[in-house]
């Protein structure tokens, strides 16, 4: 077992996962992170709700996981086609961890056209 209370400057220099440090693991919890996180970056003050429909106008997903999948999946494949017609996105392209999703792209343009 590593015992880090006695040298305290190596446990500052532990990393958590692969990219944080425990210094930078504190900084993300602090009770004020979110808006010290607004004070340095004043553009943050900028998004409003719907901004994300005029961002992902004529975007293009292709990395996508629908339902069913081995872990939860909020959405199928023809409601997230329903909402990425919605939004104005280019095209999509789904990602499927057992099986190929190649088959079922005929499905996706029939149920979007009429949106």
């Amino acid at each position: 077992m590593c015992d880090f209370a006695a040298d305290a400057a190596a446990a500052e220099q532990l990393m958590v996962g692969r990219t944080l440090s425990v210094a930078r693991v504190r900084e993300l919890n602090a009770k004020d992170y979110f808006y010290q996180m607004l004070k340095d970056n004043p553009e943050m003050l900028k998004i409003y709700p719907g901004i994300e429909n005029e961002l992902l106008q004529g975007a293009i997903d292709c990395h996508i996981h629908a339902f069913p999948d081995f872990v939860h999946r909020s959405q199928d494949m023809i409601q997230i086609a329903i909402e990425a017609s919605k939004c104005g996105m280019r095209a999509i392209a789904f990602k499927d961890h057992w099986n190929i999703s190649a088959p079922r792209r005929p499905i996706s343009p029939s149920v979007t056209s009429t949106i």
